[in-house]
């Protein structure tokens, strides 16, 4: 389909005097030019002012008026035009999507073919949408090269799991993991590197935590007081060990734990004694 456009048309001319207004100007202005305004001429400064907004007005009136005039003829042309390229356009529409849905049907039965293949080659550790690259589906991308470019991602991968193999680290497996998150060997190793430092720093806190309760607790054992020496009656012979069963009933956990302390740094010794049923 093809259409010819054939369109007369003469180059508008526009002729004014402008020459002569414009050296007219000049002179008349030249006289305005510079004036110093004192008090009692501010009548006649603002007078001036009007005469000079006046003719501004009157000059761009003008200007407007012929670039209406001049231009009618386009603006008609114009709009006639857009009402042919609008019909145009509509018909157009028509055919467009028509044929992007025939080439969603292409793009979507290349990538069954691509995931057929990445079926093909058994590879789990990542999914297919991990690798995917949209411009595969382009028309320009044959077969050979998206098959290669996949392939080599998936190369990659093993090369890089390998690398990962060799480094020095507590927890490959987590470190494998992080990198099959990212596939990047320096981001899986700067993410990992961070989480150990987090570890270590908690486990630092938690044994300071637990040393700062442990002297806590050992600060808060009663001082003993020996008590007075008494006369040794009987057979009784100073300095002589008794051991002495008893139960501790109608106390905290806490309390059974601050006695053991005070025994202990008292040097008694004591068992625990379990109860038969």
């Amino acid at each position: 389909m093809s259409l010819e456009l054939q369109v007369n048309q003469q180059i508008g001319l526009l002729n004014w005097n402008f020459e002569q207004l414009n050296q007219q100007l000049d002179i008349e202005l030249k006289h305005c030019r510079g004036v110093v305004v004192t008090e009692g001429d501010i009548q006649a400064a603002k007078a001036m002012m009007a005469s000079l907004n006046n003719l501004i007005k009157a000059i761009d009136a003008k200007r407007i008026e012929v670039k209406k005039e001049f231009c009618a003829p386009y603006f008609e042309f114009d709009a006639q035009a857009k009402v042919l390229t609008q019909k145009v356009s509509d018909v157009r529409q028509e055919y467009y999507v028509q044929v992007k849905h025939f080439e969603e049907q292409e793009k979507q039965a290349k990538k069954q073919e691509i995931v057929d293949y990445f079926t093909s080659l058994n590879f789990r550790l990542v999914s297919l949408e991990k690798l995917w690259d949209e411009k595969w589906l382009n028309k320009t991308c044959s077969e050979k090269s998206w098959k290669e470019q996949l392939s080599g991602k998936i190369e990659k991968i093993k090369v890089d799991l390998a690398i990962i193999g060799q480094m020095e680290a507590e927890d490959k497996e987590t470190l494998k993991a992080m990198y099959l998150d990212c596939l990047d060997v320096s981001t899986a190793k700067r993410r990992y590197d961070d989480q150990i430092e987090r570890k270590r720093k908690l486990e630092e806190a938690r044994k300071t935590a637990e040393l700062q309760r442990k002297e806590s607790a050992q600060a808060n054992v009663p001082i003993y007081q020996k008590p007075a020496e008494t006369p040794v009656s009987g057979g009784e012979k100073a300095g002589e060990l008794y051991t002495r069963a008893f139960r501790v009933v109608g106390c905290t956990k806490q309390q059974i734990i601050d006695l053991g302390n005070w025994m202990n740094a008292h040097g008694i010794k004591f068992e625990k004694i379990t109860e038969e049923e």
